[in-house]
């Protein structure tokens, strides 16, 4: 499920409302504004895994969910963003948070990844199964921080695709893990435990994927988490 990230107070004013646009409204990227991005980036796709040697974070685009349903979603954790608890269950809602484009949503979100978990205490973890930078499998891409009563969220997507810390994956995450990791992560929280969280989950209706290391390796739904960090 991931950490707890940062508390970070802010002076943004939030809106009153609780819809998609209202929560576009309150949007403040300010990791972007304050670190550096990656210089001289090769012309080469976002999804194609490939080693990142400059800057804190690489712009990524997401690899949209084909047909997209919701699943389920977290009412306190809308509450926590000032959405209404409906607006999870709209058209709009679900397509902006399967990572389709802006002309589908009506959402401009502005996507970019980093190195999350590529090293411990500085060094490459050669204890991975996966190799050398095996930690931390590069599906996961940031879209929005998004400031509601004073605390700033950061929203990610996981599933959404690869980006460049992928390890060859396909990026996507299969319907059985992303429900037991949305509610680990709110019944963590629930307990006082420091913990991400999960404001939602969609998956895909007609894509299928399979994962040999649950037996028997059968096709299963394709889906994605919304997993806010304060």
């Amino acid at each position: 499920v991931g950490g707890a990230g940062r508390c970070r107070a802010s002076t943004a004013v939030a809106a009153a409302g609780g819809t998609l646009d209202d929560l576009a409204a309150r949007v403040d990227n300010s990791l972007l504004r304050e670190l550096r991005p990656e210089r001289d980036p090769p012309p080469t796709p976002t999804t194609q895994s490939r080693a990142v040697r400059t800057g804190h974070f690489v712009r990524v685009v997401p690899e949209a969910l084909p047909d997209p349903g919701f699943v389920a979603a977290s009412p306190s954790m809308c509450k926590e963003l000032g959405l209404d608890p409906s607006e999870a269950e709209t058209e709009r809602f679900v397509a902006a948070f399967s990572g389709a484009a802006k002309e589908e949503s009506g959402v401009d979100f502005d996507a970019w990844a980093m190195g999350y978990a590529v090293s411990v205490q500085g060094h490459n973890s050669t204890n991975s199964p996966f190799g050398p930078f095996g930690y931390g499998d590069g599906r996961a891409m940031s879209i929005a921080e998004v400031v509601h009563e004073g605390q700033r969220w950061e929203l990610q997507l996981k599933g959404a695709g690869r980006t460049p810390f992928s390890r060859q994956f396909d990026g996507r995450a299969v319907l059985r893990s992303s429900v037991r990791e949305l509610l680990a992560s709110e019944a963590m929280h629930a307990l006082g435990v420091p913990t991400s969280r999960a404001l939602c989950l969609v998956a895909s209706d007609t894509e299928r994927i399979s994962r040999a290391w649950y037996p028997p390796p059968e096709a299963e739904r394709k889906s994605q988490r919304r997993r806010p960090h304060p």
